[in-house]
């Protein structure tokens, strides 16, 4: 009879102890299990993105404002935080659940966010494609892109050109590029580029770009702006204008002739794009590898230690 009251007595405690592990009530103005996982989790990602991600060289001054930040979002100071942390500690059953509910946290915001930078990746890539085929449709130069002029050669020198522009609708800058390189036997004398818009009330803009001569391969780009009021009916100029014609020697290279209709900003975009996109490419690991797989270890880890020994 002892033994069977003794057993009744071992489950009536087991039971009460359950049953007030399970019920066990908050403080008052302490923040609830599902209100501490969402704090806990903002302060772990917080703190992923400061060891692994691009801000891991700041002060312990600094990291202090981060969960200054965050803390003061929910009402609560760093010393008051702290002592809710504590408590929770003290409590294992609870703060399993409020990590628990962190890893849920974690693993979808990690969803969220992988959905979000492939649609900004994307989108920056759909950009750049439009930029792209805006500069190809810009390329009015159709012949060879290089040349080489021996003094040997019986054509004209001064490599001229000419492109009829009366059924294209020209505005902004005509930018003529090449990429030069004098041989050891030329013999040019202040080597030019001369570009000329002419306009169909006979009127006509052009420039000159002084050419470095030069062994080793440079490039010259002439920017001649067009007279928007008016309406382009052809370009030509020369790839090699000098003062005079004896046997230049020079290769020229990558040879390109556009029209930046939106110069000022189809480029610096376009550059923008490119470095955002190295920029995100060099950024994912930090941003999705650390909560995927490191916080959630950390998070086990900070479990296994809570429990009993």
């Amino acid at each position: 009879m002892l033994r069977f009251y003794y057993i009744l007595g071992l489950l009536i405690f087991i039971s009460i102890s359950f049953s007030g592990c399970k019920n066990q009530r908050v403080p008052k103005g302490f923040p609830k299990p599902d209100k501490m996982a969402v704090i806990m989790t903002e302060i772990h990602i917080i703190e992923s993105a400061l060891q692994y991600g691009s801000q891991s060289h700041i002060t312990t001054k600094e990291t202090h404002g981060y969960y200054k930040n965050i803390l003061q979002k929910y009402g609560y100071t760093y010393e008051q935080f702290d002592s809710i942390r504590k408590w929770y500690a003290n409590n294992p059953a609870l703060f399993q659940k409020v990590y628990d509910k962190v890893i849920i946290n974690i693993s979808k915001q990690e969803t969220e966010l992988g959905l979000l930078l492939d649609k900004e990746i994307k989108e920056a890539l759909r950009q750049a494609e439009i930029l792209a085929q805006i500069e190809k449709k810009s390329e009015l130069w159709k012949s060879k892109d290089s040349i080489t002029i021996s003094p040997t050669d019986t054509i004209d020198k001064r490599v001229p050109f000419y492109i009829d522009t009366d059924t294209l609708e020209l505005l902004g800058i005509l930018r003529l590029s090449a990429q030069y390189k004098f041989l050891y036997d030329d013999l040019s004398k202040n080597p030019q580029i001369m570009l000329t818009a002419f306009y169909a009330d006979s009127t006509a803009d052009t420039l000159y770009f002084n050419i470095t001569r030069s062994f080793q391969k440079n490039a010259a780009i002439l920017d001649l702006k067009i007279d928007t009021n008016k309406k382009t009916t052809n370009i030509s100029g020369f790839l090699l204008w000098q003062d005079s014609l004896v046997n230049p020697s020079v290769q020229i290279s990558s040879i390109s002739l556009k029209n930046l209709k939106d110069s000022v900003k189809t480029e610096p975009v376009l550059e923008v794009l490119k470095e955002d996109l190295l920029e995100l490419e060099a950024e994912l690991p930090a941003i999705i590898d650390y909560p995927s797989k490191k916080l959630k270890e950390e998070l086990r880890k900070e479990l296994r230690n809570m429990e009993p020994r």
